[in-house]
């Protein structure tokens, strides 16, 4: 530091030794915070949403817009159920708008789609509530569904006037459609025959219904309507039409839907993890039940058997969705015990089929380039040994 007129010694150093604690301070909660940004893909629940707005709330010197790009996806996906985290991810963007508008707009394509399913969320008028004296839950009940869709209405009008603020770059929002992308599923087949039979009875007759082409739907609707109703009710017909396939090919000759549960297993494992309470509720023990009933197999590689253990696997792996690892470990810990359970002693010391499946895929995900995967391998062997 150049010394100047009327500074002391004594003031130019202690000036320095100032500045080199700024410097030391920056430095240190930069590698804090990309040390969250790495420890937060492990993270679920409160502690993830903590983390999301941690980093999405930083001053504008340690913005780095390709760095926070996932949290902010994250924050997105999480606020269509948390709404504070909507409002963090918005106020982000804004700021970053503001003072880093050039290094924003290069990522402006994977930002704006994500706000598309906010803005396709309605809301009926309905006039005032309507007391009822003699039903006070009733009540309260109104009262949270008139502030949850006023919250709703708000993250609306702020996402409209960040668009606005945008100009021509707000065309972004429209992503461009990718037919192998699995938000495309609701509109192609996922086999070419049909399998799935529903008869409906009548008086003097009986309509029969396939399944089959309603599943893309079904399954499309319960993970991303935007309309909790909706959502809760998708999640419920999906719950129903799983059961009825199970029960179906249990009782009845049995029939290869192995290709419809390999688009089915994936979306009950992610609804299991999903933020709606009411999806997890339902599809946490299904998934469990549908493991202990598959693992009844008395063949080597059995087809439905191996697609449901092929999803866990592939799940266990997820390199964003830290509930959703968590959960197929155990699906897997729980696949390796209903697998000894439901074999006898005889045919474990002969031939023990699903454990060797099992491991065989362990010992892959333990080799995989992927650290992610390796971290699931991990975390099952965890569940196994406990």
């Amino acid at each position: 530091m150049k010394k100047e007129d009327g500074e002391s010694d004594e003031t130019i150093t202690a000036m320095e030794i100032q500045d080199d604690r700024k410097s030391t301070c920056f430095i240190q909660f930069s590698k804090f915070i990309k040390e969250v940004l790495v420890r937060m893909k492990q993270y679920k629940d409160e502690l993830l949403v903590s983390c999301i707005e941690l980093v999405l709330s930083v001053p504008k010197q340690f913005v780095d817009v390709s760095q926070f790009l996932l949290s902010l996806q994250m924050a997105f996906k999480l606020g269509l159920g948390h709404h504070e985290t909507a409002i963090t991810a918005l106020s982000a963007v804004d700021y970053w708008r503001q003072v880093k508008n050039d290094e924003l707009r290069q990522f402006l394509p994977e930002i704006l789609p994500w706000l598309n399913n906010y803005l396709l969320i309605q809301h009926e008028d309905q006039g005032a509530i309507e007391i009822d004296n003699d039903d006070e839950a009733k009540n309260l009940e109104a009262i949270r569904d008139r502030k949850e869709k006023s919250v709703h209405h708000d993250v609306q009008l702020r996402i409209v006037r960040l668009l606005a603020k945008f100009g021509g770059d707000n065309v972004n929002i429209l992503k461009e459609i990718n037919l192998t992308d699995s938000s495309t599923e609701a509109s192609m087949a996922w086999d070419t025959s049909q399998h799935v039979l529903f008869t409906i009875p009548f008086q003097g007759s009986k309509a029969e219904i396939y399944l089959d082409n309603l599943l893309p739907r079904i399954v499309s609707l319960a993970e991303g309507a935007n309309d909790r109703q909706t959502k809760v009710a998708a999640c419920e017909l999906l719950h129903s039409v799983v059961l009825y396939m199970v029960g179906t090919n249990a009782k009845l000759k049995p029939l290869p839907v192995y290709k419809l549960y390999e688009h089915i297993f994936p979306a009950v494992l992610r609804l299991a993890t999903d933020v709606e309470l009411i999806a997890r509720q339902l599809f946490e023990p299904l998934m469990l039940q549908l493991v202990h009933w598959f693992t009844r197999n008395q063949s080597y590689e059995n087809v439905e058997t191996m697609v449901l253990l092929d999803v866990i696997i592939d799940a266990v792996g997820n390199p964003t969705n830290s509930a959703l690892r968590d959960f197929s470990s155990k699906c897997l810990a729980e696949f390796l015990q209903w697998s000894i359970k439901q074999t006898s002693a005889k045919q474990q010391e002969k031939n023990p089929f699903n454990v060797k499946s099992l491991f065989k895929r362990l010992y892959s995900l333990a080799h995989h380039p992927d650290p992610y995967k390796r971290l699931g391998c991990a975390l099952t062997m965890k569940k196994l040994y406990r």
